[in-house]
């Protein structure tokens, strides 16, 4: 008796398990053959999840990366387990699905369905509940920000990992918290994921293995294999059916993001007094950091000054801090910097970040208004960087030591039949100390121990060229040949090379083991070595720099904002203005100040007009052309295409740099008469999500004027908006508006001379319930999910007619006879 009632117990555990192994099949992967890629639609023809979806979707919602992660883990692991059982599972199954066999194959061919393919295709959206609290702790703001990878962009065998799904999120996150940690400290709470299931697609996909020959592949065309065999009645072999199924998912992640404002007992600290700052700076000494807040200020009361900096004037310079003082390089330009941390009370004012709207800055009893600065979240801590505190290193040792030099203008880019040429410039604030005597190319060869050796020269210096013999000439490149740079440099008029005088080249720093300094001159071997080639250049069709500063007041400094994007075929290198009809001028690169400084203007003058310029290099296999268009902060200006220099002109016709005056001119206002700018329509409106209108605001300005569109202080691209004159009319495009997220947004016209602005908002989209077929309400409340178009598919469609109902019965058939014989087996063991 107990064995009879434990063998029930047993079969019991038969049927639960084929009912689990029906359940846990998404069935779409068993849909009828003919069917095209499978999906579900209302009545109206949208998409719509199923019930069994939704019900999915509700028990996942509150899963998190690492568990799903875990989940589709455990089911891979399991999937190997079962691999011991695959062969007898697969007779089974072969035994069940190649019956019934379509009337349409010949006699000799075995029908035989091989099971599916599942790919799964996901994508990350993230949702923050954005609750903005006073000091007091109070909620005076709330809003739903929500971000999205795109389209379903994560395609995977299987589960995405924990790790790509992690990045996606932080990345989304990073998007959504930026914004608000100007307003505050920002933490997260009521974290939630999962994934949520949006629609299946699948088809099925049709191959002929012959007895003998190669396999007949009639991807999703069952017409074309019917043709086959109706063509080849005596063919033998089996004939394979594989469903092809892709599941799309949303991974879905929720939290609370709650934005905590600075406590209200704080006082924002809006000025800054600093002093004694030690400027005698000797290489042959570590620097001296002696500064100081001013005693006699309010600021003493407010600050502490915590650390000091001397930054080498080059990009990516080293820094000289107080914290690790060294020595500075002989000859090297150094700005200065300061920290400083606000006491228990105060914080530092926004405008200190390089606006300097509400700010002071004294230092050494002068306002500084030519600086930058950065805070920290809380805004406890400033770092201030002067840009008008430059001091330039000495040796008191030798007083006409020669620091380290710049070359720039080399010509490495040669082709086959080209000619030397010296085209080597300095660039560096020695240029009269010392001279170029000769640049110097070596043709090289490997001899029979494998050193490279040279073989033949050629000097820019006449003398040493014309002593060579004819056969030891370098006259032309040739094709294929190894050439090899090097550079002599002499001093002039008793000037000697630092010790540690370092060597650029065409912007790139030289090996210290490739320099020989005698003193009095520095011989630099091995710069480049180059084989000449044949080079199609790919021209440049326009350069783009934004957020260049071009509106000044009279009395101003000149600054420079300028940037460029990333992976551009151009290198920026200077911005400048120039007046006086180019004999005055000031560039962002400060050699050429300080070279000049007889032709430097160091504020802009009252009734006087300037024009602004760019210097740019082409990236090598590019080059500037005179149809290269230049855009300034998003608007195309001309420019005089003979400042083009005719020596950097390639064979082509293009040019190696870029260094032009423009069209764009500005005169400086005088303080208080800056002109009255407003919005006269479309202030304060509003644009709905997944609206097909646009947004169109007015300003008063002369359209002439007009410069370019921010939004909440980023310049915008001009292809996102349309700009035409009456006064200025600007259009913001559907696309673009549908990128901003949900909340108000500050709008900014900006002319050569003002500006005005206005907020609008951005409006979720309504809610929508879905219905099912009957029109009862399905009760779900959840917004409705954008989805990528499916109109057209890339899925194959398929032709054959099965019902799905016979695949349920296959699989339950399948897995009961597999698990039951496993357990005959089993009770036989037993019984023994």
């Amino acid at each position: 008796m107990k064995k009879r009632r434990k063998g029930k117990v047993r079969w019991l555990s038969v049927l639960l398990t084929g009912c689990l192994l029906l359940s846990i099949i998404p069935a779409t992967a068993f849909a009828a053959e003919d069917t095209a890629p499978v999906k579900s639609e209302n009545s109206a023809g949208e998409e719509i999840q199923m019930p069994e979806q939704q019900n999915a979707t509700e028990d996942t919602s509150n899963s998190v990366i690492e568990n799903t992660s875990e989940d589709a883990n455990t089911e891979n692991k399991d999937e190997q387990i079962d691999k011991s059982n695959e062969k007898s599972s697969a007779e089974v199954a072969t035994l069940a699905l190649e019956q019934p066999k379509p009337d349409y194959l010949p006699q000799g061919v075995t029908y035989f369905s091989d099971g599916y393919k599942h790919a799964y295709h996901t994508r990350v959206d993230v949702t923050a509940n954005v609750s903005v609290k006073d000091s007091t702790g109070t909620v005076v703001e709330t809003t739903q920000v929500s971000k999205s990878s795109g389209e379903f962009n994560f395609i995977t065998e299987g589960f995405p990992s924990a790790e790509v799904l992690q990045t996606a999120v932080e990345n989304l996150q990073t998007e959504i918290e930026t914004p608000y940690k100007a307003r505050g400290t920002v933490t997260s709470e009521n974290e939630s994921a999962g994934p949520i299931i949006d629609h299946f697609e699948s088809a099925s996909l049709y191959t002929f293995t012959p007895t003998s020959g190669n396999p007949v592949d009639f991807s999703s065309d069952l017409e074309a294999a019917k043709q086959y065999f109706n063509e080849h009645p005596d063919a033998t072999g089996t004939f394979t059916v594989i469903r092809d199924v892709h599941e799309y998912q949303i991974y879905n992640y929720t939290y609370d993001l709650i934005v905590q404002g600075p406590d209200a007992v704080d006082e924002a600290i809006t000025m800054v007094d600093i002093g004694n700052i030690w400027k005698n700076l000797d290489a042959s000494q570590p620097i001296a950091f002696t500064a100081e807040v001013n005693p006699n200020s309010e600021c003493a009361n407010q600050m502490t000054l915590t650390d000091e900096f001397w930054m080498q004037w080059t990009i990516d310079g080293p820094i000289i801090a107080k914290s690790n003082p060294q020595k500075p390089v002989a000859g090297a330009i150094y700005r200065y910097g300061v920290k400083l941390t606000a006491k228990d009370g105060y914080y530092f004012h926004d405008g200190f970040k390089g606006s300097g709207v509400g700010c002071t800055v004294i230092c050494d009893g002068s306002t500084i208004t030519a600086f930058s600065g950065t805070l920290s979240d809380d805004r406890k801590q400033l770092i201030l960087w002067f840009n008008d505190i430059k001091v330039t290193a000495t040796d008191e040792s030798s007083q006409n030591s020669i620091g380290d030099v710049d070359i720039e203008g080399v010509t490495f880019n040669y082709e086959p039949g080209d000619v030397p040429k010296a085209t080597a410039y300095k660039c560096d604030p020695w240029d009269e100390q010392y001279d170029i005597e000769y640049e110097y190319w070596e043709e090289m060869e490997t001899n029979v121990n494998g050193e490279s050796i040279p073989v033949k020269y050629w000097y820019s210096d006449e003398s040493k060229n014309n002593a060579l013999a004819q056969d030891k000439k370098i006259t032309t490149f040739e094709d294929g040949k190894t050439y090899m740079y090097s550079l002599s440099l002499k001093a002039r008029d008793g000037n000697t090379f630092a010790a540690n005088s370092k060597v650029m080249v065409n912007g790139t720093n030289v090996n210290n083991a490739n320099i020989t300094n005698t003193g009095t001159g520095l011989f630099v071997v091995a710069i480049r070595t180059i084989k000449p080639e044949t080079v199609q250049l790919q021209n440049i069709s326009i350069v783009e720099i934004n957020n260049a500063t071009i509106r000044f007041k009279v009395g101003d400094k000149p600054v420079f904002t300028g940037k460029t994007a990333e992976n551009v075929p151009y290198i920026y290198q200077s911005e400048f203005w120039s007046t006086d009809g180019g004999k005055k001028y000031h560039y962002s690169a400060d050699f050429w100040n300080d070279n000049n400084p007889d032709d430097l203007f160091t504020e802009f003058e009252s009734g006087k007009t300037y024009t602004y310029g760019i210097y740019f290099k082409a990236k090598e296999g590019y080059c500037f052309t005179t149809d290269t268009k230049l855009k300034i902060n998003g608007k195309y200006y001309d420019y005089d295409i003979t400042d083009y220099d005719p020596l950097l002109q390639y064979p082509n016709g293009g040019y190696a740099t870029m260094w032009v005056d423009t069209n764009l001119t500005m005169t400086p206002q005088a303080s208080g008469t800056t002109p009255e700018y407003k919005i006269t329509e479309g202030a304060n409106s509003s644009w709905k999500q997944n609206s097909d209108d646009t947004l169109k605001f007015v300003a008063n300005g002369d359209f002439s004027k007009f410069t370019g569109v921010k939004l909440d202080g980023t310049l915008v691209a001009a292809d996102k908006y349309t700009a035409v004159s009456g006064s200025t009319v600007i259009t913001l495009k559907k696309d673009y508006l549908s990128t901003l997220s949900v909340g108000k947004h500050t709008l900014t016209i900006v002319y050569n001379d003002g500006e005005c602005s206005t907020e609008f908002e951005i409006k979720a989209a309504s809610i929508t319930s879905s219905t099912d077929s009957t029109g009862n309400n399905s009760g779900s409340t959840s917004s409705k999910v954008n989805k990528p178009d499916t109109s057209e598919t890339t899925s194959p469609k398929t032709g054959d007619t099965n019902n799905m109902f016979l695949w349920f019965i296959i699989l339950f058939v399948s897995g009961s006879v597999t698990i039951g014989t496993l357990m005959v087996h089993r009770k036989k063991q037993y019984n023994r």
